[in-house]
């Protein structure tokens, strides 16, 4: 190609330089300064030890160095930085190959060429061997592992149930820490459910140690036979299991135990003929004082309709929401609901939904089976005004 005479002129006048091209430069200074660094090491250790650094299985810090010095002896450009501060060529003695401008092809390339000793493999003690610990003894397999499976006379048991939640409710039993031994027809709660010891067999020897079998009840319609020490107690104590046995009122830690307090049936002494010509006319209320400081001034409340009472049964009550349980049975005697309305001394206009037409007995029922826990079994006849089973 033909160059016009004074573009030759300009090429080959460049008194400043400007079309000189700069000096490729193998790394950049934190590269370079890093790698020497690197290299520091491997020199102080060969000062140290008049010898240069060799794999070791015991000494990973020698291990590290020699794997990085044989990466520095296979990179040509490492070699030239080097060669100024390397006197006695400890990273100079391998015939190297120039890997900086061929382009990685694979994995493996990427993985061989590691001039600052990322990811070289060093040769290291295995961490997860086990020494001076003795290996476990073997254990004897379970001769047999409980589940829960339906239980098919669960209809057996169904009363059982009931009859604890009633003693519960009104207090008659109580929750204590689990005893040390488990006997036919006690009862537990275990994570929120209520079961029963329905059988206990024979003691017999397994895995040397004399045990018993359980066939245990759950509230679900399920069953399980559990080993009475290492299943059943176990499970009640790792999650928080009781035992419900007889109250003992003479403790004073258990007298009281879960008592939230009191549902009282109540009947109006009312002079208005209104109010005393209605049949089975009762108040169904709570009170967690007791029932007669409740009712001091019920001449004075629109919810006793301003007139005073008298308490036909007050029952005390045990682990139970009161205001669920008031709640349950108003929604089960709705359909006689009194309705009426009552006008305060500020003139202000209420309506009391406490008070309902059924006979005290008939309440009473209904308490009952909310405490054995069978309430949904049942509908009120309001017709009638006695209680059904759906």
């Amino acid at each position: 190609m033909d160059i016009s005479p004074s573009l030759r002129h300009i090429l080959t006048t460049d008194p400043l330089g400007i079309l000189d091209l700069p000096p490729k430069v193998s790394f950049h200074s934190s590269d370079a300064e890093r790698i020497q660094s690197k290299f520091n090491e491997i020199k102080q250790f060969h000062q140290d030890h008049n010898r240069p650094p060799q794999a070791s299985s015991h000494d990973l810090y020698e291990s590290m160095l020699y794997a990085r010095a044989n990466v520095f002896k296979n990179d040509v450009k490492i070699v030239e930085l080097l060669q100024d501060s390397d006197p006695d060529k400890i990273c100079q003695t391998h015939h190297y190959q120039d890997h900086s401008s061929a382009q990685p092809q694979s994995m493996d390339d990427i993985l061989s060429h590691d001039p600052l000793g990322v990811l070289s493999q060093v040769a290291t003690p295995d961490i997860f061997q086990l020494k001076h610990v003795p290996s476990p003894s073997p254990r004897v397999p379970a001769d047999y592992v409980a589940y829960r499976t339906p239980c098919e006379d669960f209809h057996r048991f169904k009363s059982k149930f009931s009859a604890c939640y009633f003693d519960l409710h009104c207090g008659k039993k109580a929750f204590i820490p689990p005893s040390n031994t488990v006997n036919k027809g006690d009862f537990y709660m275990l994570k929120n459910m209520i079961v029963y010891v329905a059988e206990l067999s024979a003691e017999q020897k397994t895995q040397d140690r004399p045990t018993r079998r359980l066939r245990c009840i759950f509230e679900n319609g399920t069953e399980s036979h559990m080993l009475k020490q290492e299943s059943f107690l176990k499970s009640l104590r790792q999650k928080n299991g009781k035992q419900i046995t007889v109250r003992d009122f003479k403790n004073t830690n258990i007298r009281n135990q879960g008592f939230a307090g009191y549902i009282y049936i109540a009947r109006s002494l009312s002079q208005n003929p209104n109010i005393m010509n209605i049949p089975h006319l009762h108040k169904i209320g709570l009170s967690t004082q007791l029932v007669d400081q409740r009712i001091q001034n019920a001449n004075k409340e629109s919810t006793y309709l301003k007139s005073p009472v008298t308490i036909v049964r007050s029952i005390p009550c045990f682990y139970l929401h009161l205001q669920k349980l008031e709640s349950a049975l108003h929604q089960f005697f709705a359909k006689v609901c009194l309705d009426i309305r009552m006008r305060s001394v500020k003139g202000d206009r209420s309506k009391p939904q406490e008070w309902f037409m059924v006979p005290h007995n008939i309440i009473e029922e209904a308490i009952k089976l909310i405490f054995n826990n069978t309430i949904e079994l049942y509908d009120f006849d309001a017709e009638h005004l006695v209680i059904r089973r759906k």
